[in-house]
């Protein structure tokens, strides 16, 4: 029988006794021979390419924000604000995406300008959107679209009014739906939660918190547990719920200093075990750097376990554009610049507590701003962002995929989408990386700027654009 392939060029055949020395020597050589043959397996299948990219939004007008979404299935949905000219003539638009199929026609669900933007994707497929209208009378708006149905408007809990903000919509697998929200009373926010069957009417909202900061974030799992987060008197605190109850009391999480950030990122796993995520500055060799630092408040425990360090230290102060994009099973990608130059990445596998090595990218001599990010439990990632490139200052929207048990493959230039801004910091109608969002099998790319025949000038920027990446 010969031996398998890959093996048999490099067992040597001998005549002398078998001995430790020759056993250990052939063993390396079959350990060698088939992380040789996995190496290549891996870039077998990393030769998958992105596809060419297509306008996701209508013909005409400048796109000024994108969102995309991807449920479990791996069915897509995107979101982006379009103006139509100078003077405020704004649509907020949508469209939809079987897995491995094409994007749809778009639908309008608002005409006007609007802010205060919000949406949520459930794990099999309902969607919901929320947004201000901005004209009329800062009137709160949302609407609905069930999973394979149509969009339709979506009433809003009384206590919802023109004074309310920040508000959090997130949906389970069986299409409930959780709303959290900021109310201005006075000189302090009162931070609500109402939760909506579907199908049925709005629950009586609970109170949360009567003096929380403007910082309140929402986590849900699929089946229905949620934990609310918010600061109030210089704590952070959260309460957390259990599917079909209401919430408990509020537990302290931590303190914020003047070296912690305020950008928080949190992640609610199936059984129902709590992580929250946070930056705190610290001083290397003179310089001011960040770590992710964090906690876990897991589903049995009454109270939350101890801060803990879970990078290395990465970025540069002042300004490091970053974001931190979490699984719900703890897989975990952190992507930063240096000042807006250069690019680190790291992953997090499942299970494990701290990330692992930082990885540039891009290098520093190059400005990198707009990252965006998406990871999924399996391992699978995308980044995508707008670098510069010098001296033509020609801007490009570029992305790096990641397969499970590998690092991040090399940038791969989506689209080059014209020159510079005189000012990175000025919103001169600049392209920019908008969205990402990545499936089992596939990734999603959206950017602001893909060229158009007669573009607007001011804000904005051309086309939405989307790419996609499939990974099998």
């Amino acid at each position: 029988m010969q031996p398998a392939f890959g093996v048999v060029c490099c067992i040597r055949a001998v005549s002398e006794p078998l001995t430790a020395r020759s056993y250990r020597e052939g063993m390396r050589s079959v350990v060698t021979a088939l992380a040789v043959l996995f190496v290549l397996a891996g870039a077998a299948r990393g030769a998958t390419a992105w596809s060419e990219p297509v306008d996701v939004s209508p013909a005409g007008g400048n796109s000024l924000s994108g969102t995309v979404l991807v449920d479990r299935s791996g069915n897509a949905t995107a979101f982006w604000e379009r103006a139509l000219d100078r003077f405020g003539d704004t649509r907020l638009e949508t469209a939809n995406r079987p897995a491995h199929g094409a994007f749809g026609a778009a639908a309008t669900l608002a005409a006007g300008p609007v802010r205060g933007l919000a949406f949520a994707l459930g794990p099999r497929g309902d969607t919901v959107a929320i947004w201000v209208e901005t004209v009329v009378n800062g009137s709160i708006r949302a609407a609905l679209r069930p999973a394979g149905g149509a969009w339709q408007p979506l009433d809003l809990p009384a206590e919802v009014t023109s004074s309310s903000s920040s508000l959090a919509p997130r949906l389970d697998a069986e299409g409930d739906l959780t709303l959290l929200w900021l109310t201005s009373a006075r000189a302090a926010f009162e931070l609500r939660v109402a939760e909506r069957p579907v199908g049925g009417p709005w629950r009586t909202p609970q109170l949360l918190a009567q003096s929380a900061a403007s910082s309140a974030q929402l986590a849900t799992n699929a089946r229905g547990d949620a934990v609310a987060v918010w600061e109030a008197d210089g704590v952070v605190s959260a309460a957390r719920r259990k599917a079909g109850r209401g919430f408990g009391r509020a537990q302290r999480l931590y303190a914020p200093d003047e070296r912690t950030l305020p950008t928080r990122w949190s992640r609610l796993d199936p059984a129902g075990n709590f992580e929250l995520v946070w930056t705190r500055r610290v001083t290397v060799a003179g310089s001011e750097r960040l770590v992710l630092r964090g906690l876990v408040w897991r589903t049995k425990a009454r109270k939350p376990g101890k801060i803990g360090t879970l990078s290395e230290p990465f970025g540069i102060l002042p300004g490091s554009p970053m974001t931190v994009e979490l699984a719900p099973n703890g897989a975990a990608v952190l992507a930063a610049t240096h000042d807006r130059h250069g690019l680190e990445l790291a992953y997090r596998a499942p299970g494990r507590v701290r990330f692992g090595s930082i990885r540039t990218v891009i290098p520093f001599d190059t400005s990198v701003w707009d990252v965006v990010a998406a990871v999924h439990g399996s391992g699978h990632a995308v980044v995508a962002w707008t670098r510069t490139a010098q001296p033509s200052r020609e801007l490009a929207v570029e992305a790096a995929v990641r397969f499970p048990h590998s690092e991040f493959g090399e940038p791969h230039l989506l689209e080059a989408v014209g020159p510079g801004c005189p000012g990175i910091l000025q919103r001169c109608g600049r392209p920019r990386a908008a969205s990402a969002a990545v499936g089992r099998n596939e990734a999603i790319a959206l950017w602001l700027g893909r060229p158009e025949p007669a573009p607007l000038s001011g804000e904005g920027a051309g086309a939405v654009g989307a790419a996609v990446f499939g990974f099998e």
